[in-house]
C-alpha cells in the first residue's frame, strides 16, 4: 500500500501518474475532456458558470490558492464573485500532460480588473482527474497571486 505523508507527495504522485500513464495522439478521451473542461471554463467569463458546473462531478474537489470548494454551490459562488472583479477572462493553453483519467494543463490566463481597467495575465498550472462519466472531479490550480498583485499595484 502507498503511503503518501503530505499534500507534497500527494501531487508529486499524481503527477508521477500521468508521465507514467502517458498516452499518445488524440485516441484518449482524456485528451477531449480536458478541451471541453477549457473551453467551459473560458465561458464563465460571458456568465455562463452553469455551462462549466456541468463538466463536474458531485463530489468535486477544487482547490485554488489554498481554499479547497467541495460542492457545486461553493463554485458557483466563486465564479460569480471572480466575474464580479474581472471580465473578459481569458485561458489560452500552453501545453499539456494527459493520462488515463488525469491531465496537467499549463496556460496562460488573461483579464480585465473591472475597478482599474487594467489587464491583468499570469502564468497557472491545472492538474485535474477526472471520474469513469467524464466528469472532473478534481482540480489543482496553481499560479502565483503575486502576479496579479503586481500588476494592480499603483507605482510612482
Amino acid at each position: 500500500m502507498l503511503r503518501v505523508h503530505s499534500r507534497r507527495q500527494y501531487e508529486g504522485f499524481l503527477l508521477g501518474s500521468v508521465l507514467l500513464s502517458l498516452q499518445t495522439g488524440c485516441t484518449n478521451p482524456t485528451n477531449h475532456l480536458i478541451t471541453e473542461y477549457v473551453t467551459a471554463l473560458n465561458s464563465t467569463s460571458a456568465g455562463d458558470i452553469e455551462a462549466f458546473l456541468a463538466k463536474w462531478a458531485d463530489d468535486l474537489e477544487h482547490t485554488v490558492s489554498q481554499a479547497t470548494l467541495r460542492s457545486k454551490q461553493d463554485l458557483r459562488e466563486f465564479f460569480k464573485s471572480w466575474t464580479q472583479i474581472f471580465a473578459e477572462w481569458k485561458y489560452k493553453e500552453v501545453r499539456r500532460i494527459v493520462g488515463q483519467d488525469i491531465a496537467a494543463w499549463e496556460g496562460v490566463a488573461q483579464g480585465i480588473h473591472k475597478a482599474t481597467g487594467k489587464t491583468v495575465e499570469f502564468p497557472l498550472v491545472i492538474i485535474l482527474e477526472f471520474d469513469s462519466r467524464g466528469k472532473a472531479k478534481m482540480a489543482h490550480i496553481y499560479f502565483d497571486t503575486g502576479v496579479i498583485q503586481h500588476q494592480l499595484a499603483e507605482y510612482p
